[in-house]
């Protein structure tokens, strides 16, 4: 399912779907989309020669604050630098009265002074449309204009592009193409190819809109990856030991939490919870409402300024990030005759407590889905503390081949630095989280070795994404145990065809959290030249992997994940 995005009438027109592509997926290249490409590549200077080049296959975390891009190199994942210094790549777009654009670090300084004009966290807009109550909230917290295309997408206004608009995949498609810039730069080679990582929680359309992202910054074929895969991989997992691990992904705009299961050389999605509309922006928002409402107001100063409440945003953003390192931090602010506030990490943690309530939930449902009780995975991690702080041999040698319901918490997202989401975590789950990998560049490592496994630069593991609840309802055998694999008979799977038909139809499920539509039926192709006589599931989102299918289909061998009642 993908997007030929197009300007129509003088005004952009809402991304529309074509066809589901198999493996490596291959984007349709259609008129409308390539004019939208030409009008985005000509804001940007150019100097690529392909056919000079080498190939590169990279794995992309395009998140709502920062991005970050990875290759594989010698079958292991290596983050590119930006050209500007560091790992991270700003996921800011300024556009200057003279038709210069910046991407990255100089767009964020940018935001001062063309408040208007400078597009930040455009993620949360991306794929939706004006009225979902998560825009309008939204709409307050930036300094630019979100208005209503022709059909009633979110658009950025900007008075410096053609038609006035522009799409948040636009700009999510520069700060990519700056991506791909310093690999080539960085690498030498050409970049064709790409592995995008999502939210669990993204729908179709978001999804949708992020493939059109990618296809906007010149890429051909553009590969989908939830994050928290992607951070198990980037994690380098023991895949051979059988263990149950949750991913707690918090970032600049999105919060997931997962349980995968691991063994055997795969990694499996066993359920997901989340809240898309919650991430770090939050934590700077609250302390950004905290100092206007308790010492700017007060001393008169107007904070619906659009650079006043860019300069803000700013302001809150870093006492956030020092707080991770500091006690307290001193805020000054040249307003008002010249301001200073005090802010300690306690403080700080006292006005986002809602935030952490928020955390919990996703985590509890995560758990529910899974099969497991948050309560008492906690209590077993507490026990299996008291044995080895009591260092008893024998308890802990009866331990050591018990199966902890919750092995390890893995830890994704910029906002995971705040020492208080640790403790938050360690209290919710009795586990003190891993956090050996940077995780700003988590996803982005992750989404690279996916890209080497289609690449085949990485063998010997799959990936086998959730089905999503309604559908388990739906479809799933009930057998005994939690979410698992389950051989099936052809005959035996539900949406069999007997009489090769090139496709089937299977239902869709559209995320409820972000007001998404009820079940859908599209049809799933078979790609060309396979029309096996029997086809079996295969994911019900038709843009996460389906390479480990179409091999089980050549094998002859089918899949079915299945959860027990209760």
């Amino acid at each position: 399912m993908y997007l030929g995005v197009g300007i129509s009438g003088g005004g952009l027109t809402r991304p529309t779907r074509t066809s589901l592509g198999f493996g490596w997926y291959a984007v349709p290249k259609r008129s409308a989309e390539r004019s939208l490409k030409a009008r985005t590549s000509s804001m940007l200077s150019e100097d690529r020669n392909p056919s000079a080049r080498s190939e590169a296959v990279v794995g992309i975390d395009l998140g709502t604050t920062n991005s970050v891009v990875a290759v594989v190199e010698g079958g292991a994942p290596a983050v590119v630098p930006d050209a500007e210094g560091g790992n991270t790549v700003p996921s800011v777009v300024a556009f200057c009265p003279n038709g210069e654009v910046l991407v990255g670090e100089k767009a964020r300084r940018y935001a001062v002074l063309g408040p208007k004009h400078t597009f930040h966290s455009v993620k949360r807009f991306i794929g939706r449309t004006i009225d979902a109550p998560t825009v309008r909230e939204d709409q307050a917290r930036v300094a630019y204009d979100v208005v209503g295309a022709e059909d009633d997408a979110a658009a950025l206004r900007c008075d410096t592009v053609d038609g006035g608009l522009l799409y948040p995949e636009e700009v999510s498609g520069m700060v990519v193409s700056r991506l791909l810039d310093n690999v080539r730069a960085s690498r030498g080679a050409d970049v064709s190819k790409a592995v995008i990582s999502v939210p669990a929680y993204f729908d179709e359309e978001q999804k949708a809109a992020t493939m059109a992202a990618g296809r906007i910054a010149g890429l051909e074929t553009v590969r989908l990856i939830r994050e928290p895969i992607a951070a198990a991989l980037a994690y380098g997992l023991d895949l051979k030991e059988d263990r149950t691990v949750m991913v707690f992904d918090l970032g600049g705009g999105t919060f997931d939490v997962s349980i995968l299961e691991v063994g055997a050389g795969v990694v499996e999605v066993l359920a997901t919870g989340g809240d898309s509309h919650l991430g770090g922006d939050d934590w700077d928002a609250a302390i950004a409402d905290w100092i206007a409402s308790e010492h700017l107001k007060p001393a008169g100063v107007d904070t619906n300024d659009p650079r006043i409440k860019a300069n803000l945003r700013s302001i809150a953003e870093d006492a956030k990030v020092q707080l991770s390192s500091l006690q307290k931090v001193v805020i000054r602010m040249p307003v008002g005759g010249g301001m200073q506030v005090v802010l300690t990490r306690g403080h700080m943690e006292k006005l986002t407590a809602h935030l952490f309530r928020r955390c919990q939930q996703p985590m509890e449902y995560a758990c529910w889905q899974a099969g497991l009780d948050l309560g008492d995975a906690r209590d077993e991690a507490e026990r299996l503390k008291e044995i080895r702080k009591a260092k008893s041999k024998r308890q802990a040698s009866k331990l050591k081949n018990r199966r902890m319901p919750v092995s390890e918490v893995l830890l994704v997202g910029g906002a995971t630095r705040m020492p208080g989401i640790k403790r938050f975590i360690e209290n919710v789950t009795g586990i003190k989280p891993r956090d050996t990998v940077d995780p700003d560049e988590a996803v982005a490592a992750g989404a690279a070795v996916q890209a080497g496994i289609l690449d085949g630069q990485i063998t010997g593991l799959y990936i086998m994404d959730v089905w999503q609840a309604s559908l388990m309802r739906a479809f799933a055998n009930k057998q005994q145990g939690k979410w698992r694999c389950s051989p099936l008979r052809p005959a035996a799977v539900p949406g069999a065809s007997s009489d090769r038909k090139p496709f089937v139809g299977l239902p869709r499920r559209a995320d409820t959290a972000g007001g998404g539509n009820s079940l859908q039926h599209p049809e799933l192709r078979s790609p060309v030249g396979l029309c096996p006589p029997s086809i079996g599931f295969a994911t019900a989102f038709r843009c996460c992997s389906l390479d480990l299918w179409l091999k089980l289909l050549k094998e002859e061998k089918f899949l079915a994940i299945s959860r027990t009642a209760g």
